[in-house]
């Protein structure tokens, strides 16, 4: 989901910085035709930062510092071949590495303790009332913050496939 976000989110980003506009809705159908080289290297990429993180921790997160920028570039450059878009991102992130993982972490860092903390409310307020349903807040909650924190995480990778772009070429 994260991935297909963005993919669109990038594509509103190029239109912003080329002058013309385009809607959320378009944004999302610009996506389709690119959908399934999207999947597919969202699976490359889980993969290879799975076997990354089997080996150690660290090479795990190496491997998603250097997989960050992959949906922007499959959605931007409209890689239709997955496996060159991997290659791409290895290579932009290549030249900064340690700037790409620091974000990816603090960006993991922060999505990960809003997405524990916003559901926290709602569930208190549910223990106060003692009615109960708490379950179904609790999953409520859970989707809710879900849908706030990973467009945050979408547009940092989008920013981070920019920066990269420009400081690289």
């Amino acid at each position: 989901m994260v991935t297909v976000m963005a993919a669109a989110i990038g594509r509103v980003v190029e239109a912003w910085y080329l002058g013309t506009e385009l809607s959320a809705w378009r944004a999302v159908r610009s996506v389709g035709p690119i959908w399934f080289s999207i999947v597919v290297a969202f699976v490359l990429s889980r993969l290879i930062v799975a076997g990354g993180t089997l080996l150690l921790v660290l090479p795990g997160l190496a491997a998603m510092a250097f997989l960050m920028p992959l949906a922007p570039i499959v959605s931007l450059v409209r890689m239709a071949n997955p496996f060159a878009a991997i290659r791409r991102s290895f290579s932009l992130v290549s030249n900064r590495f340690w700037y790409v993982l620091w974000i990816a972490v603090l960006t993991g860092i922060v999505a990960s303790t809003l997405s524990l903390m916003l559901p926290l409310l709602p569930l208190g307020v549910v223990a106060l009332i003692d009615e109960g349903g708490q379950e179904y807040v609790a999953g409520a909650s859970t989707i809710a913050a879900s849908l706030l924190v990973l467009p945050f995480v979408a547009a940092g990778a989008v920013l981070t496939y920019f920066d990269l772009r420009v400081r690289a070429e």
